[in-house]
């Protein structure tokens, strides 16, 4: 169904977005990018290294339980049964290292299989820095994980991230892929998505979330080619602005990120008032993950409703344009 929030313009807000790289090429988000204090306070139960990316497919490809989209989740699952998704979620959760891979692993019962997520930090920034987002995710069974680096636009470091995750722990990771991220990672996030979607194809469930991205800013894909790797995308994408602007990402940079994804696909741009780039949007990431992956990654229908719901009751999101909307059913 098409949507009745369809934004016009598109070549124009398209040719704004093409040229964000030029644009904004000295801009510093000007986060820490120091994770020596995080390290301090981390207890590091294993280093193994980073998997590289080709490594692992044989067994990746063989794992998986994905829902059927459109069906509840089922019953005896191991994250059924959650309904309160503005609060920490029951589960406890071990953190540590492994390469640069940060991981939030929840600590579910033996033989659960869990959706992961990888979240992309912004430029300069670090994976502290989202940490309340990631530990709200592993709280709520999610397989949390986090590719440190100041550069994420690529979309490289999510695909080793889930890959590590696959490695590490194959009776847990399962082939449900969330991909987030705050502005150049927000970008990478949506190209780390696609990625996903090309290696695993239809094995696996995908989702996209993308925080006030930045796209086409920072690192780049080797094709150099985003908005391509963007139309290419089959999964379904969030996205949220500020209003106007939120200090540095302005709210029409989202709008032609929205535009160039496919009009087949599902897709959200909303945008929030009072929403910063810096600090950075842990409340709206908090706000919107939970329900969003619980209903895109393991057909929870009730998240459906809560995440349909978000903008209802709370008047500091705007809807600015949807289109080909999935029912709660």
């Amino acid at each position: 169904m098409r949507p009745s929030h369809e934004p016009t313009s598109c070549t124009l807000l398209a040719l704004l977005l093409l040229g964000l790289a030029s644009a904004c090429g000295g801009v510093e988000e000007g986060l820490d990018a120091d994770p020596s204090s995080e390290a301090d306070a981390t207890t590091i139960e294993g280093d193994g290294g980073a998997a590289p990316a080709d490594s692992g497919e044989g067994e990746a490809a063989d794992q998986g339980g994905a829902p059927v989209i459109g069906k509840a989740i089922p019953e005896g699952h191991c994250l059924a049964g959650i309904t309160d998704y503005q609060k920490p979620g029951p589960f406890t959760y071990t953190k540590r290292n492994v390469g640069l891979v940060m991981m939030w692993v929840p600590d579910v019962p033996p033989g659960c299989k869990v959706p992961m997520v990888h979240l992309s930090n912004g430029t300069g920034g670090w994976c502290g820095v989202y940490e309340p987002s990631l530990e709200r995710l592993a709280s709520h069974g999610f397989l949390a994980l986090c590719f440190q680096s100041p550069i994420t636009g690529s979309g490289d470091f999510g695909m080793i991230a889930f890959q590590t995750a696959l490695k590490e722990y194959p009776n847990l990771a399962d082939l449900r892929f969330g991909s987030t991220g705050h502005s150049q990672g927000g970008y990478g996030a949506l190209i780390t998505l696609q990625y996903a979607e090309q290696k695993w194809g239809s094995k696996g469930v995908y989702a996209g979330l993308a925080m006030q991205p930045a796209t086409g800013f920072g690192a780049q894909p080797l094709t150099n080619l985003f908005p391509v790797i963007y139309a290419k995308i089959k999964s379904p994408v969030f996205m949220f602005s500020g209003v106007g602007t939120d200090g540095l990402v302005i709210e029409p940079w989202v709008t032609a990120a929205y535009l160039l994804l496919s009009p087949k696909i599902e897709a959200y741009h909303w945008a929030k008032l009072f929403s910063l780039h810096i600090p950075v949007p842990n409340h709206e990431e908090k706000q919107i993950s939970i329900p969003w992956f619980r209903w895109k990654l393991l057909g929870d229908l009730k998240a459906c409703e809560a995440f349909k719901a978000i903008p209802k009751q709370d008047k500091t999101w705007l809807v600015r344009a949807e289109k080909n909307v999935e029912p709660c059913q």
